[in-house]
């Protein structure tokens, strides 16, 4: 049995003639939970509970926690990171090797290309320097005025074949610029796509643990300052 202080037990009483005289709100009210502290205070927590009036006493219930606390991860060996450290940085430095491969060749074409319409436009500036010099010359030579009219006319060819041949020059020019304005066009979506990829396989959206997220953002951001000194193109 348990021992209940005098002012608990006529607290008990009123509370049982409370619930007999107002049956109506018992009833709306179904359990009434009362802290009880026994003399002893190592013992348990006890409740009061109002049943329709009739009142009684027991122990309260301990839930069980729903969320049990995650075993710690265990720890991961330290010889296993230094390896997966210098697996990312080799991969690193085999991406940005292909990188720098690709765009070398891609402007190395652009080089022939403005070499090869240079060596065009040298070459046209000769041949209408030529018809010029044989145009002077022949109206040099021409001195009889019998020959007058024939001189104009062959002059007015001339002029007009000289005027086709700047037109066809002229259409060369625009075309090559026009497959430069193509090739520098196709350089720049290439140059987004692999930014993109880039960010798409980053390893942050891979890593579980922050401390191995910091430590590659650390990695990549010193070989990419690394690589840009050396070759004369950092961006700070």
């Amino acid at each position: 049995k348990i021992k209940i202080k005098k002012n608990e037990k006529r607290q008990l009483l009123a509370l049982s003639n409370f619930g007999f005289l107002n049956l109506q709100f018992a009833k709306q009210t179904s359990t009434l939970h009362f802290p009880l502290v026994t003399m002893d205070d190592h013992t348990d927590e006890w409740e009061l509970c109002n049943d329709d009036g009739f009142v009684y006493k027991r122990k309260k219930r301990r839930l069980s926690d729903p969320h049990p606390p995650a075993p710690s991860a265990p720890s991961k060996d330290p010889q296993a990171e230094e390896i997966n450290r210098r697996e990312r940085k080799r991969k690193t430095l085999l991406k940005l090797k292909q990188e720098y491969a690709r765009e070398i060749h891609q402007w190395e074409l652009l080089s022939n290309n403005l070499r090869v319409m240079q060596d065009k436009r040298l070459l046209l500036q000769q041949q209408q320097q030529q018809q010029q010099q044989e145009v002077e010359g022949t109206t040099l030579l021409s001195s009889c005025p019998s020959r007058v009219e024939k001189e104009t006319v062959n002059s007015l060819g001339s002029l007009v074949d000289e005027l086709l041949l700047q037109a066809d020059s002229q259409e060369a020019v625009i075309q090559d610029m026009l497959n430069l304005c193509d090739i520098a066009e196709t350089m720049c979506s290439a140059q987004e796509e692999k930014l993109k990829q880039w960010y798409i396989d980053h390893p942050i959206w891979f890593s579980l643990q922050p401390q191995e997220l910091l430590a590659s953002l650390h990695d990549e951001k010193e070989l990419s300052f690394k690589v840009g000194v050396d070759n004369g193109t950092c961006d700070l």
